[in-house]
């Protein structure tokens, strides 16, 4: 089954190499690479620029538009991810309950649906 790993922190911190918490949090992000690849685990991820390079979209009166930012005010914002495929959560939890975020914002955990070309076959 395939998971997404959604990393949260703070707002206010600043995302990107050579912030202080980035910097804190990359040997375990480094480490759990290492750990997915050991055990044979399929991943994926990202890294994002902090929340106040976001765009976003909505529409509204049949009109499409695009603020500077994110959605809403927000404590946490969303500063990186990872796509798993796993046997089970448990698995997932596992892997990654030694990074940064699960002590310094949080981790979710989501199974993903499969996509069409997954459901045709």
């Amino acid at each position: 089954m395939r998971y997404a790993v959604l990393l949260y922190a703070d707002a206010d911190l600043d995302a990107g190499p050579g912030a202080k918490e980035w910097d804190q949090s990359l040997p375990q992000h480094q480490a759990l690479g290492a750990a997915l690849a050991e055990k044979g685990v399929e991943f994926s991820g990202g890294a994002l620029h902090a929340i106040g390079s976001a765009t976003s979209l909505r529409r509204r009166d049949e009109q499409l538009v695009h603020t500077d930012g994110p959605f809403a005010e927000t404590k946490e914002q969303l500063w990186g991810y990872y796509n798993v495929e796993a046997p089970d959560v448990d698995t997932v939890i596992e892997l990654v309950g030694g990074l940064w975020e699960v002590d310094h914002g949080t981790v979710e955990i989501r199974p993903l649906l499969p996509g069409p070309e997954e459901m045709a076959a």
